[in-house]
């Protein structure tokens, strides 16, 4: 494992997770990637929908082999992340797009 998958592996929440970011990039391309456009209304209402979610941790249930897997227009994936469309990958990565593509084929 590398230092830096070392490092993630630690962060257990969202704010942790937000807080090593501010930490590690440039003010710059901090205020890029945390803030929304004109009164940030949609990043507001983001957090509000992630606050509002529960997640149950299942102990002692016996899942041998969980699957996350999903179905999505015909087409299964191994976990139901996706990426989207966005731009000014190379203000966070030298490798920009590039980079992006290769993490979500990882």
């Amino acid at each position: 494992m590398s230092a830096q998958a070392a490092l993630l592996s630690q962060i257990v929440s969202l704010p942790e997770l937000e807080e090593r970011a501010r930490q590690c990039m440039s003010s710059m391309a901090y205020d890029y990637v945390a803030s929304g456009a004109a009164d940030e209304i949609t990043v507001n209402w983001n957090r509000e929908a992630f606050n509002r979610i529960a997640l149950w941790p299942r102990v002692l249930t016996g899942i041998a082999a969980p699957d996350t897997s999903v179905s999505i227009f015909g087409t299964t994936m191994p976990t139901p992340i996706l990426l989207g469309p966005t731009a000014y990958h190379r203000a966070l990565h030298p490798d920009g797009e590039i980079a992006t593509a290769r993490g979500a084929s990882a």
